[in-house]
């Protein structure tokens, strides 16, 4: 399998905690959609003789924010440089403030069959702490918009162990998940991430420091909830419904070949990563003015960064490490290499270890950093 995807850098405000690439200014998006169409086509033949395309996913920065039509120019570009098979995932991420039942119905007939909300919180208290322009009420309206609308293919992101979460908060909006039979969501732990607002109030003092144990208590609800429900925790951040597993994504944690386009995105056509310089400005000129690929970095993956990355990315996930893949792909055995780290690991009820898969327990979620790392080919 192949994927798309797309970077829309363009956002309403700033969030207090996002470190992608967004910017909040409104009045290029013409320009970035000219150039967007360019780049598409100046690279129409990259995925040549690679597995068909499967999916499109439109992300960002708030793809929402732009108009119908421009959304409609670039999949009518999509379809005819880089066809996705029948019934192909395609995805887009919005915001609940930008959502219509008149502008879902025509993200339907485009051809979109997926939404992706970032609602991160239904506490109205909390929205704010985050900087986040909808409401909490939005976020409720914009779920049963696409219900009502048809697109029953939703995917919801939420933030937990931010500061204060009140006593039964966290517990409430994933039961809320399950009453409305949201068939998949993502659930993230606040991060501090350098370069953001809430890491420059938490330097300068206007911002108390974040605390493990909020994070900790709401990831102890969430396992809970889990077990008592129909949802697979199929990886560390992503839960589903069966049958509902993000196809795109998946395609990120097990290698497969994908294209990005936009500012700050990234391509992986093995052995090489592509990572597109995160600046407007430059993207535009150059494909504008010039009609060139945009300011890129190429990474030539080694053998080395091909087994850490499947370390990394497969410990994440419910199926875990394949011990035989890696001893018959590149003659790496780690029960040989590290036999009593996986010993104590196992002890401590970490992770579930055979000769041919190690996999993490919910405990050994909160671990999966510290144990992939340590796991890695020097």
């Amino acid at each position: 399998m192949a994927g798309i995807y797309l970077h829309i850098p363009f956002c309403r405000q700033a969030c207090n905690y996002c470190d992608f690439y967004f910017i909040t200014k409104q009045n290029k998006k013409d320009n970035f959609v000219q150039a967007l169409l360019l780049e598409l086509e100046l690279q129409k033949n990259r995925l040549d003789g690679h597995e068909p395309i499967e999916t499109y996913y439109f992300g960002g920065g708030t793809p929402s924010q732009l108009s119908d039509k421009h959304i409609d120019d670039i999949l009518n570009i999509l379809y005819k440089w880089y066809p996705i098979i029948p019934g192909g995932e395609i995805t887009l991420e919005a915001n609940p403030d930008d959502l219509s039942p008149e502008r879902i119905r025509r993200w339907k007939a485009a051809g979109i069959n997926r939404l992706s909300l970032g609602i991160q919180s239904l506490d109205e208290a909390q929205l704010h702490w985050m900087h986040r322009a909808h409401t909490a009420g939005q976020a409720l309206s914009a779920v049963a918009m696409c219900q009502d609308a048809g697109m029953t293919n939703l995917t919801l992101d939420l933030i937990y162990g931010l500061p204060k979460t009140k006593p039964g908060a966290w517990e409430k909006q994933l039961l809320w998940l399950k009453d409305q039979q949201v068939p998949h969501f993502s659930a993230y732990a606040l991060t501090l991430e350098p370069r953001t607002r809430l890491s420059k109030e938490i330097a300068n003092g206007t911002q108390a420091p974040l605390e493990d144990s909020e994070m900790i208590n709401c990831f102890t609800i969430l396992e809970s909830f889990i077990h008592s429900t129909n949802y697979e925790a199929y990886e560390i951040s992503n839960f589903s419904l069966p049958d509902f597993r993000a196809k795109h994504n998946s395609a990120y944690w097990s290698g497969k070949p994908y294209l990005g386009f936009g500012p700050s995105a990234h391509s992986f056509i093995s052995p090489h990563r592509i990572h597109t310089l995160p600046d407007l400005n430059s993207y535009l000129t150059q494909l504008i003015n010039f009609n060139q690929l945009p300011p890129h970095s190429i990474e030539n993956l080694t053998e080395h960064d091909f087994i850490n990355e499947y370390i990394l990315t497969r410990l994440r996930t419910i199926e875990g490490i394949n011990l035989n893949f890696l001893r018959e792909k590149y003659n790496y055995d780690l029960s040989k290499e590290f036999p009593s780290e996986l010993q104590e690991w196992n002890t401590k009820g970490w992770i579930q270890y055979s000769e041919e898969n190690i996999s993490l327990t919910w405990k050994g979620r909160l671990q999966a950093d510290g144990i992939s790392s340590s796991l890695f080919k020097i």
